[in-house]
Order: structure tokens, then sequence, then C-alpha cells
């Protein structure tokens, strides 16, 4: 459940790979590749279980050698976004072995929605000569190639080039061996590797770290994944926004997650645009999971737990957290924050469901690593699927009250997101 480094670790003792034709295989605990230089797709790749980080990930491979390269022929090592072979448009980074004569080199080779491009390599390596390869993307924009003669990966390296590369090459899922697709006769190349490691989201195999769980389900509201009822809740302008102005109807705005265990996370951007207290009575809005979906107003019965943000005549504005078990959402109850609501200000919100507790936090950074405050208390509520924004509806309210909430993240099934490692060994 974790980014467990590597994300992929294969010594290609059994075979779960999947092969175009009979050149490129595993056999005797090698990867082995013996291509022609044909048109033919040559290739065979493995699925990883997610698409690798867009900014950083290592590739190492052990122990690659290439016993014969005669003329323009070569194979492709990476990482691409479909399972097609290299003339078909995919996104791609990796490195080839060879190029477009008899001559034993390597460089980059990437691709974005286009085919993979035959690229002149840059360093000259030596038949029938071991060398340790990692491929690593530094950025959104550049990836680099080291090649070393141990298997450490831990002498200078032999050669290390930097590579350009688009921000848009994303979705990198297929780890590949696939030749060039290139006409010609008798022209090959033959070589192994015995083992490939991934690492995701690092630029190094190696030390310490902290790795992230990925989230169950995302929601950056580039598009409208949410049922509403009602018009003052809903999404729009890449958010999740409120106009908290209570009109005596049911508002409300909710995402159907089909079944929030007894260990879940959520987390997400708010921002308050506008707080005027009302003339009179109390408006709140809801943020939160609930066994009910947008069309059971915020003050009906429900099993429910969130921050709830009150804006009223009477009393001081402030965060609640609220927790409910076949009762409505209310103001003037939950635990009261001492951090008080303000506008034009960016509060990073958590709840954490632990079994028999709840934990509802307030961080003030991104990374959730500063926490502001956090209030927690016994948990009952259940059948909880939906998570969403609601609002009171038993009466027309009036100030204004407005703002969004933004990069929702859910984790089904854990209590933590982030796992320490002091030290990984390869």
């Amino acid at each position: 459940m974790f980014d467990a480094n590597p994300l992929l670790d294969d010594n290609f003792s059994t075979d779960n790979w999947t092969d175009s034709g009979a050149n490129v295989s595993i056999s005797s605990g090698v990867m082995n590749f013996d291509i022609d230089r044909t048109t033919t797709d040559q290739s065979s790749y493995y699925q990883l279980s997610r698409a690798l980080s867009d900014t950083k990930w290592t590739m190492r491979l052990h122990d690659v050698i290439v016993t014969t390269k005669s003329g323009g022929v070569e194979v492709f090592i990476g990482v691409s976004s479909n399972t097609s072979g290299a003339q078909t448009a995919q996104d791609f980074i990796g490195l080839n072995l060879g190029d477009n004569t008899a001559n034993p080199v390597l460089g980059g080779v990437d691709s974005d929605g286009a085919v993979i491009a035959r690229l002149a390599g840059d360093y000259t390596y030596s038949l029938s000569t071991t060398y340790n390869i990692e491929i690593i993307r530094e950025s959104a924009t550049s990836y680099r190639i080291k090649v070393f003669s141990n298997s450490g990966f831990d002498s200078t390296a032999l050669f290390s080039q930097s590579y350009t590369c688009t921000a848009t090459t994303t979705g990198l899922q297929y780890v590949k061996f696939a030749n060039g697709q290139v006409a010609g006769s008798t022209e090959n190349i033959i070589g192994t590797c015995s083992k490939m490691e991934i690492f995701d989201g690092v630029t190094t195999a190696s030390g310490g770290g902290q790795w992230t769980m990925q989230p169950t389900f995302e929601d950056d509201f580039s598009s409208d994944n949410f049922n509403d009822t009602g018009t003052q809740i809903g999404v729009a302008n890449n958010t999740l926004e409120w106009n908290g102005a209570q009109n005596g109807s049911v508002n409300g705005s909710t995402i159907d997650l089909t079944s929030i265990g007894t260990k879940a996370i959520f987390r997400a951007k708010l921002r308050i645009n506008t707080l005027t207290s009302p003339s009179s009575a109390s408006n709140f809005i809801l943020i939160g999971f609930s066994d009910s979906d947008h069309t059971t107003a915020g003050d009906s019965n429900q099993d429910g737990i969130g921050l709830i943000i009150q804006n009223d005549a009477d009393v001081a504005n402030s965060f609640r957290a609220m927790h409910v078990d076949g009762a409505p959402f209310s103001p003037n109850a939950g635990t009261v924050f001492a951090t008080v609501p303000a506008t034009a200000t960016d509060y990073f919100i958590e709840v954490v469901l632990d079994v028999n507790t709840w934990y509802v936090r307030i961080y003030s950074d991104s990374n959730y690593s500063t926490l502001t405050e956090q209030e927690t208390g016994s948990m009952t509520a259940t059948g909880l699927r939906y998570f969403g924004i609601k609002m009171r509806s038993s009466a027309s309210v009036n100030g204004t009250f407005d703002g969004y909430i933004d990069d929702f993240k859910f984790y089904n099934g854990v209590t933590t997101i982030n796992w320490a490692k002091n030290t990984m060994t390869i």
C-alpha cells in the first residue's frame, strides 16, 4: 500500500512479462533480446501497479551485456505509456543500445505522444562486457543516463549524460524492451539483462527517505465528478465551491466513494473567500464523510464526521469538528477549534478514521507536516460512503460566506500516509 521502493524488483527468475514475438523473452533467469532489423514488433513489456511519478524515478539495469551488434539495429529499454511497439505513438523515456551504424553505442531516447525516436548514442560500449545502467528522471523536463562498471552502482560513472524531455511525457506505466522496427535484412543485436529495479519518486536508489502512499482516489476538480442538489455548492473554476448564504433549501455536493473503511483519510486544501456574519441566526457548511448523499441536507439525520465552518450572528465564527450518529449536523455543536476562520488564508484539512476514534486536523502547509490544531473523539458513525460539502437548510440566513476546497485526496484502509525508512538495502 506504500511506495515500498523498489516499486519493481525483478531478477527474471519467473516470467511475468508479455512478449510480442519470440525475440525478446525471459529464460534462464535473464531477459534475452535477439532483435532483428525488421518492421515487425519484437518486444516484451511489464505493467507496473501504477504510473510512475512525472518528475522523479530511477531505473536500474543490472549486468547488461551485448554480445552482437551489426548494422543499424537497436533495442529500446525504458518505460512507456502503452504496450505498443516502438513505431506506435506513445510517451516514453529510456535508452537505446545501438544506433544507425554497426557501432555499439548507447544514449537516451524519449517520445511525447509520438513514435520512439531513433537517436544516435553518446557512449561507446564494448561487446561482451558487463555494464550496469541507470535511467533517472530528474525533473518534469529532464532525465539522465549513467553507466557503471560494477553492480553496486557505487563507482565513478563511466558515462553520465543529461537529456531533455517534455513535461507532458506522462503516464509511464509499462516497462519495455523493444526493437526499433526499422526495415532491414540480416542485421541484429543480441544481449541480456540479469535484473531490473525501479524506484519511484526518487532520483537515487539508496539511502533513507519517506515513501508516500498513493491515494485511493484524488480529484483536482478539473472535471466534475460530484453530484449536486441545489445551486450553491458544486464544481467550478477547477475547485469544489460553496456559497454558504442559506436559502432554506437543500444544497449539497457529494461523490460516492462506494465504501469507506473503518480506517480512512481525506485531505483537501481549504480557502474561505468571504466571511461576513449574518444579521441573525447561523450559517454553516460541513466538509466531510457521510452515509447519505447530496440529497440529504447537513442538518438532517445521518451518520458522518467532518469539519464544520460556522458563520454566526451571535457567537464568534469558528471551525468545529463534528461527529454525528443518526443525528443532524448543527450549529453551536461539536468541538470548537481555537483556530479562528480567516479569509484569504490557505488551510489544509485532514479527517482520519481509526476504527473507534476520529481525528480532525488543520495544517498550515500543503505537505501536511506542520499541524496547527487537532481535535479527536470516539467514532460510532457507520455506513460511510460519501464525501462532499453540505449546508444547513432549515432557514434562510443572510451574510456573505463562500469559499472552496481543492486537491482532494482519499486514502482507504489506512490511518497514516507516510512511512519513514532509515535505510534501504538493494
